[in-house]
Protein backbone atom coordinates (compact mmCIF):
# COMPACT_ATOMS: atom_id res chain seq x y z
CA UNK A 1 0.00 0.00 0.00
CA UNK A 2 1.41 3.39 -1.02
CA UNK A 3 1.86 6.10 1.57
CA UNK A 4 -0.86 8.73 1.86
CA UNK A 5 0.28 12.09 0.59
CA UNK A 6 -0.90 15.13 2.51
CA UNK A 7 -0.71 18.61 1.03
CA UNK A 8 -1.27 21.59 3.29
CA UNK A 9 -3.26 24.51 1.90
CA UNK A 10 -1.89 27.88 2.88
CA UNK A 11 -4.04 30.76 4.09
CA UNK A 12 -7.04 28.51 4.55
CA UNK A 13 -7.35 28.20 8.32
CA UNK A 14 -10.60 26.68 9.53
CA UNK A 15 -12.20 28.15 12.64
CA UNK A 16 -14.82 25.77 14.09
CA UNK A 17 -17.93 27.44 15.52
CA UNK A 18 -18.12 27.74 19.28
CA UNK A 19 -21.66 26.42 19.32
CA UNK A 20 -21.78 22.63 19.52
CA UNK A 21 -24.34 20.50 17.69
CA UNK A 22 -25.25 19.10 21.12
CA UNK A 23 -26.42 21.94 23.33
CA UNK A 24 -27.27 19.89 26.43
CA UNK A 25 -24.24 18.76 28.38
CA UNK A 26 -24.46 15.39 30.12
CA UNK A 27 -22.14 13.23 32.25
CA UNK A 28 -19.55 11.19 30.30
CA UNK A 29 -21.63 8.00 30.53
CA UNK A 30 -24.85 9.63 29.27
CA UNK A 31 -25.48 10.41 25.57
CA UNK A 32 -25.37 14.12 24.79
CA UNK A 33 -28.58 15.76 23.72
CA UNK A 34 -30.56 16.47 21.66
CA UNK A 35 -30.71 13.01 20.15
CA UNK A 36 -32.58 10.69 17.81
CA UNK A 37 -32.83 7.20 19.26
CA UNK A 38 -34.41 3.97 17.98
CA UNK A 39 -35.35 1.07 20.23
CA UNK A 40 -36.01 -1.93 17.99
CA UNK A 41 -36.92 -5.42 19.22
CA UNK A 42 -39.64 -8.03 18.92
CA UNK A 43 -42.75 -7.83 21.06
CA UNK A 44 -41.79 -8.43 24.68
CA UNK A 45 -38.13 -7.81 23.88
CA UNK A 46 -37.73 -5.00 26.40
CA UNK A 47 -38.02 -1.89 24.20
CA UNK A 48 -40.24 0.04 26.60
CA UNK A 49 -38.17 -0.88 29.65
CA UNK A 50 -34.94 0.10 27.90
CA UNK A 51 -36.43 3.39 26.72
CA UNK A 52 -37.82 4.20 30.16
CA UNK A 53 -34.45 3.51 31.77
CA UNK A 54 -32.70 5.73 29.22
CA UNK A 55 -35.12 8.65 29.50
CA UNK A 56 -35.26 8.37 33.30
CA UNK A 57 -31.48 8.79 33.38
CA UNK A 58 -31.78 11.93 31.26
CA UNK A 59 -34.37 13.29 33.68
CA UNK A 60 -32.19 12.47 36.68
CA UNK A 61 -29.15 14.32 35.31
CA UNK A 62 -31.20 17.35 34.27
CA UNK A 63 -30.86 16.81 30.52
CA UNK A 64 -34.67 16.58 30.18
CA UNK A 65 -37.54 18.01 32.20
CA UNK A 66 -40.63 17.05 30.19
CA UNK A 67 -41.60 13.84 28.40
CA UNK A 68 -44.32 13.72 25.75
CA UNK A 69 -45.48 10.41 24.31
CA UNK A 70 -47.38 9.58 21.12
CA UNK A 71 -48.96 6.15 21.47
CA UNK A 72 -52.28 4.37 20.92
CA UNK A 73 -51.60 1.87 23.75
CA UNK A 74 -51.09 4.12 26.78
CA UNK A 75 -53.74 2.38 28.89
CA UNK A 76 -51.90 -0.95 28.78
CA UNK A 77 -48.35 0.41 28.94
CA UNK A 78 -48.56 3.35 31.34
CA UNK A 79 -47.18 1.30 34.24
CA UNK A 80 -43.99 0.67 32.27
CA UNK A 81 -43.57 4.39 31.62
CA UNK A 82 -44.59 5.37 35.17
CA UNK A 83 -41.01 6.32 36.24
CA UNK A 84 -41.09 9.15 33.67
CA UNK A 85 -44.03 10.94 35.36
CA UNK A 86 -45.68 11.73 32.05
CA UNK A 87 -48.67 14.01 32.50
CA UNK A 88 -51.99 12.90 31.06
CA UNK A 89 -52.09 15.94 28.78
CA UNK A 90 -48.74 14.85 27.34
CA UNK A 91 -50.14 11.52 26.16
CA UNK A 92 -51.14 12.05 22.53
CA UNK A 93 -52.99 9.72 20.19
CA UNK A 94 -51.15 9.17 16.90
CA UNK A 95 -52.62 11.18 14.04
CA UNK A 96 -51.51 13.31 11.12
CA UNK A 97 -51.46 16.33 13.44
CA UNK A 98 -49.83 14.69 16.47
CA UNK A 99 -46.33 15.88 15.65
CA UNK A 100 -47.54 19.42 14.99
CA UNK A 101 -49.10 19.34 18.45
CA UNK A 102 -45.81 18.26 20.01
CA UNK A 103 -43.84 20.96 18.18
CA UNK A 104 -46.33 23.63 19.28
CA UNK A 105 -45.87 22.56 22.91
CA UNK A 106 -42.10 22.81 22.63
CA UNK A 107 -42.50 26.25 21.08
CA UNK A 108 -44.73 27.20 24.01
CA UNK A 109 -41.98 26.13 26.43
CA UNK A 110 -39.57 28.47 24.62
CA UNK A 111 -42.11 31.29 24.76
CA UNK A 112 -42.73 30.81 28.49
CA UNK A 113 -39.01 30.99 29.24
CA UNK A 114 -38.60 34.11 27.10
CA UNK A 115 -41.45 35.72 29.03
CA UNK A 116 -39.85 34.68 32.32
CA UNK A 117 -36.53 36.27 31.34
CA UNK A 118 -38.29 39.47 30.32
CA UNK A 119 -40.13 39.52 33.63
CA UNK A 120 -36.86 38.92 35.47
CA UNK A 121 -35.30 41.94 33.75
CA UNK A 122 -38.30 44.07 34.66
CA UNK A 123 -37.97 42.97 38.28
CA UNK A 124 -34.34 44.12 38.33
CA UNK A 125 -35.41 47.50 36.92
CA UNK A 126 -38.05 47.76 39.62
CA UNK A 127 -35.57 46.86 42.38
CA UNK A 128 -33.13 49.46 41.08
CA UNK A 129 -35.85 52.11 41.05
CA UNK A 130 -36.88 51.20 44.59
CA UNK A 131 -33.28 51.51 45.87
CA UNK A 132 -32.65 54.85 44.20
CA UNK A 133 -36.01 56.48 44.97
CA UNK A 134 -36.13 58.91 47.86
CA UNK A 135 -39.82 58.17 48.34
CA UNK A 136 -42.49 55.95 46.84
CA UNK A 137 -43.86 58.86 44.82
CA UNK A 138 -40.53 59.14 43.00
CA UNK A 139 -41.06 55.78 41.28
CA UNK A 140 -42.69 56.20 37.85
CA UNK A 141 -46.37 55.29 38.00
CA UNK A 142 -46.24 52.94 34.95
CA UNK A 143 -43.46 50.97 36.64
CA UNK A 144 -45.47 50.79 39.87
CA UNK A 145 -48.54 49.50 38.05
CA UNK A 146 -46.45 46.95 36.18
CA UNK A 147 -44.83 45.83 39.44
CA UNK A 148 -48.21 45.37 41.09
CA UNK A 149 -49.57 43.37 38.15
CA UNK A 150 -46.47 41.18 38.03
CA UNK A 151 -46.44 40.56 41.80
CA UNK A 152 -42.99 42.11 42.27
CA UNK A 153 -43.89 43.30 45.80
CA UNK A 154 -44.14 39.64 46.83
CA UNK A 155 -40.71 38.76 45.44
CA UNK A 156 -38.83 38.00 42.21
CA UNK A 157 -40.38 35.89 39.46
CA UNK A 158 -39.75 32.17 39.81
CA UNK A 159 -39.07 29.59 37.12
CA UNK A 160 -40.77 26.19 37.28
CA UNK A 161 -37.47 24.29 37.44
CA UNK A 162 -34.45 24.64 39.71
CA UNK A 163 -32.26 25.75 36.79
CA UNK A 164 -33.70 28.87 35.18
CA UNK A 165 -30.91 29.39 32.65
CA UNK A 166 -32.71 27.50 29.89
CA UNK A 167 -36.22 26.57 28.78
CA UNK A 168 -37.71 23.17 29.53
CA UNK A 169 -35.89 20.44 27.59
CA UNK A 170 -38.38 18.01 26.03
CA UNK A 171 -38.21 14.35 25.00
CA UNK A 172 -40.72 12.84 22.58
CA UNK A 173 -41.36 9.09 22.79
CA UNK A 174 -43.17 7.44 19.86
CA UNK A 175 -44.45 3.97 20.76
CA UNK A 176 -46.59 1.32 19.02
CA UNK A 177 -47.23 3.47 15.95
CA UNK A 178 -46.13 0.86 13.39
CA UNK A 179 -48.12 1.08 10.12
CA UNK A 180 -50.23 3.99 11.38
CA UNK A 181 -50.75 7.03 9.12
CA UNK A 182 -48.38 9.08 11.25
CA UNK A 183 -45.53 6.74 10.28
CA UNK A 184 -46.55 6.17 6.66
CA UNK A 185 -48.04 9.44 5.46
CA UNK A 186 -45.47 12.13 4.52
CA UNK A 187 -47.97 14.84 5.44
CA UNK A 188 -47.66 13.90 9.12
CA UNK A 189 -44.26 15.61 9.16
CA UNK A 190 -42.38 12.82 10.92
CA UNK A 191 -39.37 12.80 8.60
CA UNK A 192 -39.16 16.58 8.58
CA UNK A 193 -39.44 16.76 12.36
CA UNK A 194 -36.66 14.21 12.80
CA UNK A 195 -34.39 16.04 10.34
CA UNK A 196 -34.80 19.41 12.06
CA UNK A 197 -35.33 18.15 15.64
CA UNK A 198 -32.37 20.18 16.98
CA UNK A 199 -33.81 23.36 15.47
CA UNK A 200 -37.37 23.14 16.79
CA UNK A 201 -38.57 26.26 18.62
CA UNK A 202 -35.77 28.56 17.44
CA UNK A 203 -33.08 26.12 18.49
CA UNK A 204 -34.52 24.89 21.78
CA UNK A 205 -34.63 21.46 20.16
CA UNK A 206 -36.48 18.21 20.74
CA UNK A 207 -35.05 14.78 21.47
CA UNK A 208 -36.95 11.87 19.93
CA UNK A 209 -37.04 8.18 20.84
CA UNK A 210 -38.94 5.73 18.63
CA UNK A 211 -39.93 2.23 19.71
CA UNK A 212 -40.53 -0.18 16.82
CA UNK A 213 -40.63 -3.93 16.29
CA UNK A 214 -38.98 -3.48 12.91
CA UNK A 215 -37.24 -0.64 11.14
CA UNK A 216 -37.25 -2.13 7.65
CA UNK A 217 -40.85 -3.28 7.09
CA UNK A 218 -43.43 -1.17 5.30
CA UNK A 219 -45.03 1.01 7.96
CA UNK A 220 -41.90 0.96 10.11
CA UNK A 221 -39.45 3.82 10.16
CA UNK A 222 -40.13 6.05 7.14
CA UNK A 223 -37.39 6.72 4.61
CA UNK A 224 -36.14 10.27 4.19
CA UNK A 225 -37.34 10.36 0.61
CA UNK A 226 -40.87 9.29 1.52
Amino acid sequence: MSAVRVTKIRDFDVTPPRKSAFQIETPPDVPRQHSLTIFSARRGGGKSVACTTYVKKLLDVGAMQRVIIITPTWASNKDIFAPLNIKEEDVIEPSKTALATVVSRVEQEKKEHDEYLAKKRKYKEFQKAMRSATCIEAIPMPLMVEALDAGFFEGPPKWKHADDTHPTFCMLVIDDCLSLPMMMNPSSGLVNTCIKHRHVADGLGLSIAMLVQTYCAIGGLPRQDS
